[in-house]
């Protein structure tokens, strides 16, 4: 499968040899213990929480398996490429890898983004004051959920099917948009996942905060006449013990998303609308050579015609593509950024949020005596009072 577009990149990009590269090696090692320590610390919180009966019945918690869904799905699909892209130094995939990497990345983007978004929506909701305007049962969450993730496919199906096209980028470790002439797309793209969200979450968790800072201190006040210290007063708070601990973990999520995951979605849709210099070049016109292929055509000058040719005459029929290797260094920041959200993510939860980090210790330490009550769906009396008394304490 070689259209118009692609053919148009074989007689500019460079395909070499495999050239043996240490920093590939180092790279490519970093990004294997990411994969590792971030599908395992994914995998805890989402089996800690998903066989808990007491975590289940907070709608935050689906939330945090969805975000760990998420962030295993995108270990498996993309993660995995880009250990392979780094270790190899070139792509050898193919176009149909090319496609599929570009489609898959994309929709991660879009999911993740909306993850995120829905997590600092329901801490809105759980306040008092908009508890009846945003309040959704567990199947209404299942339903949104479901909707956010169908959307983000059929976002990145043009991907997949060649409609939009992608290239491979070396600096970025995966494929990503590359024809400036899809304007529309990255356009749509653009207002949906890079503008749009980020600035409701941050609308979002500023009103948030604002509302539990304003009903702690009214409960406070309405405590101020117990003989009890400032600190008893404070740590005593239902308020406080229910809502806290939450609030500052969306806060740190929804900043860790802003400063981690967003730069490299906005990377990759801005950076095409920008060099609409390529798309001449890329369909035979005339441009300048201010664009990662013209610096991919200068690369190849300074190496031996004869080398070059050998080379691409070597590699037909390997999976061997065209690929962007004049790209800033700003985009292998940038995904390694993504990548190592992963492991923020989970991090945060099991630092944060006490009450899934003391199921967890007791799910891998094996002590959780009450194992054979939440895989029911009522549970028994016994853990109920335990539960409550968890609680409590």
């Amino acid at each position: 499968m070689c259209t118009d577009f692609e053919s148009d990149f074989k007689e500019k990009a460079i395909i070499g040899p495999c050239v043996e590269d240490p920093m590939s090696i180092i790279a490519g090692s970093f990004l294997s213990v990411i994969f590792l320590v971030a599908f395992i610390l994914n995998l805890m919180v989402m089996v800690t929480v998903s066989t808990s009966y007491t975590l289940k019945r907070f709608l935050y918690c689906h939330l945090l398996i969805n975000l760990c869904l998420a962030s295993m799905v995108d270990c498996l699909f993309n993660l995995s490429i880009a250990i392979g892209y780094v270790f190899t130094t070139q792509w050898r995939f193919g176009y149909e890898i090319n496609y599929l990497n570009s489609f898959t990345m994309n929709m991660m983007n879009s999911v993740m983004g909306f993850a995120v978004l829905m997590l600092a929506i329901d801490r809105l909701a759980s306040s008092k004051k908009y508890n009846s305007c945003f309040y959704a049962s567990q199947s209404d969450l299942a339903i949104m959920i479901l909707t956010t993730w169908v959307l983000s496919f059929l976002m990145a199906v043009p991907l997949v099917i060649g409609r939009i096209k992608s290239m491979p980028y070396r600096n970025r470790y995966s494929c990503s948009v590359a024809d400036p002439r899809d304007d529309s797309y990255l356009i749509f793209h653009l207002v949906l996942v890079v503008c749009v969200p980020p600035v409701v979450m941050v609308v979002l968790v500023c009103i948030s905060s604002v509302i539990f800072f304003r009903e702690r201190r009214k409960e406070m006040t309405n405590k101020g006449n117990q003989m009890a210290g400032f600190f008893e007063r404070r740590t005593n708070s239902s308020y406080y013990q229910n809502e806290f601990h939450i609030a500052v973990f969306v806060t740190c999520t929804v900043v860790g998303y802003l400063a981690f995951w967003l730069p490299f979605t906005a990377l990759t849709t801005i950076n095409p609308m920008l060099t609409q210099d390529w798309a001449s070049e890329t369909t035979g016109g005339s441009g300048r050579s201010t664009n990662p292929v013209a610096n991919a055509t200068n690369v190849a000058n300074s190496t031996s015609s004869n080398a070059t040719s050998n080379a691409s005459k070597s590699t037909n029929g390997v999976g061997i593509i065209p690929e962007i290797i004049g790209s800033p260094i700003f985009d292998t920041v940038a995904v390694w950024f993504r990548f190592s959200f992963h492991v923020l993510m989970p991090v945060l939860v099991l630092i944060i949020l006490r009450e899934v980090r003391a199921k967890c210790k007791d799910l891998v330490t094996c002590r959780r005596q009450e194992s054979v009550d939440v895989a029911s769906l009522m549970p028994t009396q016994g853990s109920r009072k335990k539960s409550t008394a968890f609680y409590l304490a």
